[in-house]
């Protein structure tokens, strides 16, 4: 995709599970597209934004036309990466890219990551760009390092203070954070809104929490108050639900007064009985296991059949995409 960051170098993306002839909450990711791109050509502002400015239909034409099929349907498991930009005109141009995933590796039993955390905040953290994996690069864990396991950077926010438990953690590289405090087992708390890219995962989490009987609630998610953490999550399209064994806050990054490195080890056992539920949905859904979802989601689009537009009628004909497409970026607005 780093050509077609070059030639179009404002241009969205967004990341999509797909399985055989399925893809993972394709309004979502439509949306997240549209929105991108709106904020990415604005400067991040919202103020003019409309439906009609959007053209939706040519957009969710443009998706589903340029999805390989072909690799697609031969795969058990696999992301796509979808590039959108668009004209002076208003007319928009996309590219895709399949790449696949080993089921193993991303559904292993007890996997877990451990975290180091990184001060960086993002430009337009509501975007999804696609010149971020070029602009990721200098935060990304060296992988020559003598660290053993799974491991992923972790982007905070310094507070009032340079203290390193002063820093609001938002989100990993390539995923959402979710924390679940001591007091509070059933609730899920996320970033504040506009602190952190809106993630597929997180959005479909927060769709299934209530029928597990589970509250999402939005709050600065603080390294001062870790001590009160049940746990704390990290989800993608690569990582359903994947527990964080531990976060480090290292000494070079400058980021303690005191000069010494802070390291908080969360305790075993990582998920709870009601989270191993919620990761078990997820698994479904990205497997394309619907009958194994809780009733009620199938209304959200969750993995609508694609195929072929030469060989059957086009999805995104189809009105209640629109409307669900819509209605995710008026849920924003």
């Amino acid at each position: 995709m780093s050509s077609y960051a070059t030639l179009h170098p404002k241009a969205a993306c967004t990341v999509a599970p797909v399985s055989r002839n399925k893809l993972l909450d394709v309004s979502f990711h439509i949306a997240r597209l549209a929105q991108s791109t709106f904020l990415l050509d604005g400067n991040g502002s919202h103020v003019s934004m409309s439906i009609a400015d959007l053209n939706l239909p040519q957009l969710a034409d443009q998706v589903l036309n340029c999805l390989p099929y072909d690799q697609v349907n031969q795969r058990d498991l696999g992301v796509v990466t979808v590039c959108a930009s668009r004209s002076s005109a208003g007319e928009w141009d996309t590219q895709s890219l399949f790449s696949p995933l080993n089921k193993e590796n991303v559904f292993a039993e007890e996997r877990s990551v451990r975290v180091e955390v990184r001060c960086y905040e993002r430009t337009l953290p509501l975007a999804k760009h696609v010149r971020w994996p070029i602009e990721r690069r200098n935060l990304e864990l060296d992988p020559s390092s003598d660290r053993t396991g799974e491991w992923e950077c972790l982007l905070a926010k310094k507070k009032c203070d340079e203290a390193a438990n002063s820093l609001e953690l938002t989100e990993g590289l390539t995923s959402s954070l979710i924390v679940v405090r001591k007091n509070e087992p059933n609730t899920l708390y996320l970033p504040p809104p506009g602190s952190a890219l809106e993630g597929s995962m997180s959005n479909i989490i927060s769709l299934l929490a209530p029928s597990l009987g589970m509250d999402v609630k939005r709050s600065p998610l603080l390294l001062s108050n870790i001590s009160e953490w049940q746990g704390a999550y990290l989800t993608s399209a690569t990582k359903p639900l994947v527990p964080i064994a531990a976060i480090h806050v290292d000494s070079s990054q400058g980021l303690s007064t005191t000069g010494s490195s802070f390291i908080h080890t969360f305790p075993s056992p990582l998920m709870t009985d009601t989270l191993l539920l919620l990761q078990l949905a997820l698994r479904c859904g990205i497997e394309g296991a619907t009958e194994f979802l809780p009733k009620g989601l199938k209304q959200y689009l969750w993995l609508p059949l694609l195929s072929s537009p030469s060989s059957s009628p086009h999805p995104s004909s189809n009105t209640s995409l629109l409307e669900c497409i819509e209605a995710q970026i008026n849920s924003s607005i």
